[in-house]
């Protein structure tokens, strides 16, 4: 890499602020998706390929959102995540917790509607420190 291309913490923070940027702009919308497959796999108890494809969603924000401190997104989606996990294990009896699943997509859904998706900034300089 040359001298001209040399990234500074203060170029990579500003690049991290605009990805965390248009992420949450896009957040809503994900959350709507990820709203829908609960829905369908409520509706249609025990599918196991509507399963899948909620865990992967709700996967995919959880990752991005911890990567991007939206943190509350985060938390809320890893909790559903570990659920979920528990769920598609076949070997695993029934103790899901499906209160809990339900509230923790309530408060998903709270969060989508009020577009309430606090981010911390990202600050490359204070892990390098």
């Amino acid at each position: 890499m040359s001298q001209n291309n040399k990234h500074t913490p203060e170029s990579i923070d500003a690049q991290l602020a605009e990805l965390q940027k248009g992420y949450i702009s896009k957040l809503s919308e994900k959350l709507q998706a990820i709203m829908v497959l609960w829905n369908t796999y409520t509706a249609n108890k025990n599918d196991a390929d509507e399963l899948h494809k909620l865990y992967r969603a709700v996967h995919s924000v959880a990752g991005t959102s911890a990567m991007l401190n939206i943190t509350e997104v985060h938390q809320i989606c890893a909790e559903i995540e570990l659920i979920l996990l528990q769920m598609l294990n076949p070997e695993a009896d029934e103790i899901s917790d499906h209160t809990k699943l339900h509230q923790l997509f309530s408060q998903l859904q709270i969060l989508r509607s009020n577009h309430d998706f606090k981010a911390m900034p990202i600050n490359l300089n204070e892990h390098l420190s």
